[in-house]
């Protein structure tokens, strides 16, 4: 056998190292910075899920929808255009499952044209891209027979997650024959006169989501001695001292079949205040609790360890355990639990179900993990490290969190409690006339935006919310199966869409200055509504006062200096993004023909050796 010169072999090696080095930084090149889906086989990605493909087969009404994409919206966004494919594939499952019912059209907008007028009329918005790219489109617009319509202005890639559970939700609502009537009993609301229906306090964003998927909510007197029979479900939290009559329209409300959804919190009926004095107030529904077979334990807060999050507390940090994730399959309700995992609570209690009624159906929806236990809610009055240690006690019980209660229920009045009623008010029932639904939660804070959407504020729309949790879908859920209206709510599927590394950096540099961007659009809009204000108020006065010319010089002072601030921050974010690429780069092009040759250089070491091994064999 012949071999050729050891330089011979050692320029071969070093020709095919070279050659399969820029092969290799080819690729990765391509892999990180080009458009190549890697996914493009995986039908996954676009598939739909039963409950969507179910409604599709069912669903009668024809639906029409509009997808107006930006023409040149790949030299625009890469990351947009991306998503867009993915739209406007998953849109073509609805098309291809609807047995004709659903018509899909996609509409190119061009600036300065008829597309770009018809887009805006429909609602579409303009995205605000950090490069500044002007008349950028992405958005859908969904048509019923009837007339109705409903618009989502941006599709944003950061709510890929929701998009099947978004479009699902809305062809369910234009396909429903009437809106949900729900009636809302609350503390944090008063039922006003005139003009001012709704008395907003920190919980608004929930009842925005309802009304925004086409629910009807109205405002319940606590006065009223019954409950109106077009009301679908009646939801109760933040109850304060709910009075006998209160009670008696929501006992009667049941027996009439009704739907009632009840959310209560220990520690708020401890800690609500007013003027800063401590006061405990308390829900006034035991009573009624108590006749439907259920306790709860408003003086006790249950907790879990494991899956605590971690908070300062005098000066230590410690797992919280009241303030806890829970897994929303760990209950046996199956259809309103699937697929929610991070289910956040703060300081709840539990509920015990005990009663001799062989004709109500109870079910536990949520209840706690390993790792649990409990403490007294008068720790909320003062809390403080020392009291959370003393206090909390660690049982590793399962705690009911949420229980639903389905059946005929009998009335915790032995009579009416009015004897002279007025013409047309329902008469008094000792025992249910048809089924009725009790849906009790141990937790208040559910309502509270902060805990289910980042951007819950009246700046940004429903379909600009980016889920932290599951606890709004949870809410949605269980509110269309009380009214049993056939919307449907589906759980956040996982964002799988695969973007390039450039994308992924470009995505981690704005998200490092996203914070204080938002804090200077959030002044920017202050200062709009600011100037806004004292503008209708200048021009409805005949003669503007010197101090109103001088406010609103420097409210457009401040207005210049926002908006050079939020220049500034795009521009840090492109210098930032083009370094991060040049680094990667220069790494890529010096890293990997480096490690290739090293490679070559000990598959050369290892290839002389063995001949040389061979050569002593063949002189021995």
């Amino acid at each position: 056998m012949k071999f050729g010169s050891n330089k011979n072999i050692r320029l071969a090696f070093l020709v095919a190292g070279i050659f399969i080095a820029a092969i290799a930084f080819c690729i990765i090149a391509n892999l990180c910075f080009g458009s190549i889906n890697l996914d493009t086989s995986d039908n996954k990605r676009y598939s739909l899920s039963y409950e969507t493909i179910g409604f599709l087969k069912a669903n009668k009404k024809n639906i029409a929808i509009r997808l107006y994409k930006d023409k040149d919206l790949g030299q625009k966004s890469v990351a947009l255009e991306r998503y867009a494919g993915y739209v406007r594939k998953l849109l073509e499952k609805y098309r291809d499952n609807s047995l004709g019912k659903i018509d899909l059209t996609i509409i190119e907008t061009i600036p300065f044209t008829s597309t770009q007028v018809e887009a805006e009329k429909s609602g579409i918005k303009e995205f605000e891209l950090a490069n500044k790219e002007k008349y950028v489109y992405l958005g859908a617009v969904f048509t019923s027979e009837d007339g109705k319509s409903i618009t989502i202005p941006r599709l944003k890639f950061e709510r890929a997650g929701q998009f099947e559970s978004d479009v699902t939700q809305i062809l369910s609502v234009l396909a429903a024959d009437k809106k949900p009537v729900l009636g809302v009993i609350s503390s944090f609301f008063r039922v006003a006169e005139k003009n001012n229906l709704w008395e907003y306090a920190a919980n608004d964003a929930f009842i925005n989501q309802l009304k925004a998927r086409e629910y009807e909510v109205i405002p319940l007197s606590t006065g009223a001695s019954y409950i109106p029979q077009n009301v679908d479900a009646v939801l109760v939290f933040y109850p304060l001292n709910l009075s006998k009559i209160t009670l008696y329209a929501l006992d009667q409300y049941l027996m009439r079949g009704g739907r009632v959804i009840v959310m209560l919190d220990a520690s708020y009926d401890r800690k609500f205040a007013e003027d800063d004095i401590y006061k405990t107030y308390y829900s006034g529904l035991d009573k009624f609790l108590q006749n439907n077979g259920v306790v709860y334990f408003e003086n006790t807060v249950v907790g879990n360890i494991k899956n605590a999050f971690e908070v300062l507390l005098d000066g230590e940090k410690i797992k919280y355990a009241p303030r806890m994730i829970v897994d929303g399959q760990s209950g046996n309700e199956p259809l309103i639990n699937r697929g929610l995992k991070n289910l956040y609570f703060s300081n709840a209690s539990y509920f015990k179900y005990d009663a001799d009624n062989d004709n109500i159906n109870a079910k536990v929806l949520l209840e706690t993990e390993d790792g649990s236990g409990e403490m007294s809610a008068d720790f909320f009055a003062n809390p403080s490290y020392n009291n959370f240690v003393k206090m909390y006690d660690t049982t590793n019980k399962q705690y009911p969190l949420a229980i639903l209660l389905e059946g005929r229920f009998k009335s915790m009045f032995e009579r009416p409690l009015f004897e002279n009623t007025n013409i047309g008010t329902p008469p008094f029932l000792s025992v249910s006339v048809r089924p009725g639904k009790l849906l009790l939660i141990g937790d208040c804070d559910w309502m509270n935006a902060k805990l289910w959407d980042n951007k819950a504020d009246e700046q940004h729309g429903i379909y600009d919310s980016t889920y932290i949790s599951d606890n709004i879908i949870f809410l949605l859920r269980i509110v269309d199966y009380m009214t049993e209206s056939g919307y449907i709510t589906l759980a956040s599927r996982k964002n799988n869409i695969n973007i390039s590394l450039s994308e992924a950096l470009y995505h981690k540099v704005v998200a490092s200055y996203q914070k204080r961007k938002s804090e200077i659009e959030s002044n920017l809009v202050k200062i709009k509504r600011e100037k806004a204000v004292l503008e209708d108020k200048m021009r409805r006065e005949n003669m503007p006062t010197v101090k109103q010319f001088k406010t609103m010089e420097e409210l457009q002072r401040a207005e210049i200096e926002q908006i050079i601030n939020l220049q500034q921050i795009d521009y840090l974010i492109g210098e930032k993004y083009s370094n991060y690429r040049s680094y990667f780069n220069f790494s890529v092009i010096l890293v990997v023909p480096i490690c290739l040759m090293l490679i070559v250089g000990i598959i050369y070491a290892v290839y002389e050796q063995k001949t040389k091994r061979k050569a002593r064999e063949y002189i021995e």
